[in-house]
């Protein structure tokens, strides 16, 4: 049995999306890359990526990370 909340989701279709809500979609999206890629120079993303390969228990070393 669907809750309101999963039924909404459910039935929710992009075209019924008003305009509004589709651009600051796509501006969170724009901002979110943005944000990403300025981040990869840092030093501290640097660390953060380095603990993840060492720490996710993957030898192949394969994955992608945001």
């Amino acid at each position: 049995m669907r809750t309101d909340a999963s039924s909404f989701i459910a039935d929710l279709r992009y075209e019924n999306l008003p305009r509004a809500v589709v651009e600051q979609a796509r501006l969170c999206l724009l901002d979110l890359a943005g944000v990403a890629a300025a981040g990869t120079a840092t030093d501290m993303s640097k660390i953060m990526r380095n603990h993840a390969v060492e720490n996710s228990g993957s030898s192949t070393r394969t994955a992608r990370l945001l």
